[in-house]
């Protein structure tokens, strides 16, 4: 999709930005006022931000790890990252972990996991290197690759993130003073006006969904895109000894 965007001229940036080795749902845009809409969007309050991560050892149900966070400078920033188990594996010494972040520090979930001594599978730089090699080795896991999967981004739509109050009727807005285009590669909102269109990249992603919803509290339309797990990520999961499959990670909603 930004390959063809490129090609026809237009210009297309990234609005956020996944860790290199990471995959998952990202957003880009097509004119510098949506960028600073969408941006004011992931900031918000009710943006919730939920991750798919492969990590060393058994680890708790549910945990939280709070503990500040430097940036690229060094300076320690406040964070927060819930982790749910999803899958326990033990013959795989590794949990497959729901992680939830509304902050977005650098590194963030792999430097928390690496604090817990639950390391991200395939992390080079905060991981374990025995475990990194076992996975490359025995499980199908590529090298420069990281089990961090960016699988659910829900934030309010730019367009309505100004209204104090959303009804379905003013789900397409008839008017709109601001040119705000939005792609996600993790997306298709083919019913949605053209002010705000979405595409998939589907060499990318696996089954790309969206949805829309209503913030409780305010009555803000939130957008959820979802991005299913990346085929490699898939057989590095198939191919431990738990046997999982298709239709369990199906179940899971990690795939669609």
């Amino acid at each position: 999709m930004v390959e063809a965007q490129l090609t026809a001229g237009q210009k297309v940036s990234p609005v956020h930005r996944l860790d290199r080795p990471a995959s998952g749902a990202i957003i880009f845009s097509k004119s510098a006022v949506a960028t600073r809409a969408a941006q004011a969007s992931l900031s918000h309050p009710a943006c919730i931000k939920e991750y798919v991560v492969l990590a060393r050892g058994t680890t708790p149900d549910f945990f939280i790890c709070d503990e500040p966070v430097n940036d690229e400078k060094g300076a320690p920033k406040s964070a927060v990252s819930q982790c749910e188990k999803i899958l326990d594996l033990p013959e795989s010494r590794c949990s497959l972990l729901k992680v939830v972040i509304k902050t977005g520090r650098w590194h963030q979930i792999r430097k928390h996991l690496n604090h817990r001594a639950h390391h991200v599978v395939g992390d080079v730089k905060h991981g374990k290197g025995k475990t990194n090699r076992f996975f490359r080795e025995n499980h199908k896991m590529l090298s420069g690759r990281i089990f961090l999967h960016a699988a659910r981004l829900t934030f309010p739509h730019p367009l309505h993130l100004s209204q104090e109050k959303w009804t379905p009727a003013s789900k397409h807005p008839s008017e709109s003073s601001d040119d705000i285009d939005l792609y996600s590669s993790a997306s298709d909102l083919e019913d949605f006006e053209s002010t705000s269109s979405v595409s998939a990249d589907s060499s990318i992603w696996m089954s790309p969904n969206t949805s829309f919803s209503e913030d409780p509290k305010t009555r803000r339309q939130l957008l959820t895109i979802r991005a299913g797990l990346p085929e490699d990520l898939q057989e590095v999961l198939y191919s431990l000894p738990e046997g999982i499959d298709p239709q369990q990670l199906l179940s899971l909603g990690l795939i669609f």
